[in-house]
């Protein structure tokens, strides 16, 4: 079955929460050596927002092999994504407002974590795939992580081309 693009003219940012249900396969580089591989998956909440959840192997620069979970929600907006941390009380990660490109949808945000500071991009392309970035800086941590994502089929399969 073909899974819809992540495409529309003049749509809100609130229909790319439409397009991002479902399963994902992601591939994760963090510029330290670490590599990580998963699948993620939207899923839609009685209050609007997506629950996030990703699950993978990390692989240390050492050779170190770790299994890992993570958890977000996920809410949009007419122009705007806010991303909170999945905990109790729900705390916010980041707000992060939304342009159309004509190519896809794009957005970069920076929130302090502490005394280090998180410098974010999000690209969802008009093909279905899409791609986080942050660059971390500060005293205790310098890196940058980007994780690219391709959707998922009912095999399993990915649904776009590479």
């Amino acid at each position: 079955m073909d899974m819809p693009a992540i495409v529309a003219l003049e749509r809100s940012a609130e229909h790319l929460a439409c397009d991002l249900r479902g399963a994902w396969q992601f591939g994760r580089r963090v510029s330290t050596g670490e590599t990580m591989e998963g699948t993620a998956s939207f899923t839609a909440q009685p209050d609007g927002s997506l629950h996030y959840r990703e699950a993978g192997e990390m692989t240390l620069a050492n050779g170190g092999r770790y299994r890992f979970e993570r958890s977000y929600f996920y809410w949009f907006s007419n122009r705007a994504l806010t991303i909170d941390f999945d905990e109790q009380p729900r705390r916010l990660f980041e707000t992060v407002p939304l342009a159309w490109t004509g190519q896809g949808w794009f957005g970069e945000a920076e929130h302090d974590c502490a005394a280090d500071i998180y410098r974010s991009s999000y690209r969802f392309d008009a093909d279905g795939a899409f791609e986080i970035v942050h660059r971390v800086s500060g005293p205790r941590k310098a890196y940058d992580i980007t994780t690219e994502y391709s959707r998922l089929d009912a095999s399993g399969a990915k649904t776009h081309l590479e």
